[in-house]
């Protein structure tokens, strides 16, 4: 069986939407990283700490402005989530962003087998989006969901190409 090499040139020279599969991958990798990163201060960040963090952060704003909207919401958002399960938001962190990471090393990997790998992959991420959604409604999930969407539909073009770049390089 000959197995094609992929193709990576096109990514670099190819279409605005070659470049554009590239840049989402790396934002998720990057995603995927943070998201570890934020996993671990969570899982170590003792609750009156983040609270003290974000009321030092926030207090210049709110002398200047005692009714704004954002810092009111910031603030009430760090007093919830210390009183939330700080060690589940943790773990969720971890798995969430170490999956995302490995998914885009995949897919940067250009092999064949990575591609419906990782549209599983964020497939799933998108289920689990939406039953979110139906739990609580925000527009920053349907933005990641939105983002999620794109991103699925690039991989699935890409590993397309990927498809019939190793039907054309098979021997006849």
């Amino acid at each position: 069986m000959n197995l094609v090499k992929p193709d990576r040139a096109h990514w670099l020279s190819g279409s605005a939407t070659d470049r554009l599969f590239i840049v989402t991958i790396v934002i998720k990798g990057i995603d995927g990283l943070l998201g570890v990163v934020s996993g671990l201060i969570f899982l170590f960040l003792a609750p009156h700490t983040l609270d003290s963090f974000v009321h030092a952060v926030t207090a210049n704003e709110l002398a200047r402005d005692p009714d704004d909207i954002l810092v009111g919401l910031i603030r009430h958002g760090a007093e919830v989530f210390a009183a939330s399960d700080r060690h589940f938001a943790g773990l969720y962190l971890i798995v969430h962003g170490v999956l995302k990471a490995f998914v885009a090393l995949l897919l940067l990997s250009g092999r064949h087998w990575a591609y419906p790998v990782g549209a599983a992959f964020v497939a799933l991420f998108m289920a689990y989006t939406i039953h979110r959604l139906t739990l609580h409604f925000s527009w920053l999930l349907v933005v990641f969901f939105l983002f999620d969407a794109v991103t699925l539909f690039l991989i699935l073009r890409e590993w397309g190409m990927h498809k019939e770049a190793r039907k054309e390089a098979k021997p006849a």
